[in-house]
């Protein structure tokens, strides 16, 4: 989990480098330059799940300044609302996740993302079905797909463009068509 325009790859060792990043989501390593790995992503995903299933971030919010938000990523207790205290495998996995000391982390240890794969909380989750795209999604939003344009089959939809009043119709042409990247390196890495 990243934010391409900051990605670094990671390749041995550890990165001291702080990118300019959302501080709320990032790791008490980052945050105190100590070098990090990818454990800071476990983290990133702890903060990402937390606010998914909970609608808020766990030790800060994005009114308060960067300072504000250090301390507390390094500092606040990791508090639940009383609602979730039945569902210890929701805490367990958020407290694994979120966990301050990086080699403690869930996932950070000799059984690597295994340890996060095969945690109680997944107990129903089918991975094989997720890596041949075969899982039916939760929800789908109606009218578009990944891409943004209409799903096959159902036609012509009609957009609103946020700057004006100006709307256009998409005919579900390939947004694509024509395009030429102008600097295809970026892929020689893959």
């Amino acid at each position: 989990m990243v934010d391409f325009g900051i990605a670094e790859r990671v390749t041995s060792g550890r990165i001291y480098a702080v990118k300019e990043g959302t501080p709320l989501f990032m790791a008490p390593e980052v945050i105190l330059g100590k070098g990090y790995t990818t454990t800071a992503d476990l983290w990133g995903l702890g903060v990402c799940l937390y606010d998914f299933m909970l609608g808020k971030f766990p030790f800060s919010d994005d009114s308060a300044s960067k300072t504000e938000v250090f301390r507390a990523v390094l500092k606040a207790p990791l508090t639940f609302p009383k609602w979730l205290a039945k569902d210890q495998d929701t805490i367990s996995l958020l407290q694994g996740l979120l966990c301050r000391d990086p080699n403690k982390r869930a996932g950070a240890g000799p059984d690597g993302y295994a340890e996060v794969k095969f945690h109680s909380w997944f107990k129903d989750f089918s991975w094989d079905g997720l890596l041949s795209r075969q899982l039916t999604p939760p929800f789908l939003p109606k009218g578009a797909n990944v891409r943004g344009g209409p799903r096959r089959g159902q036609g012509p939809t009609r957009h609103q463009v946020q700057s004006g009043s100006v709307a256009e119709d998409d005919q579900g042409a390939d947004d694509d068509a024509g395009f030429t990247d102008p600097d295809p390196s970026w892929a020689d890495d893959f």
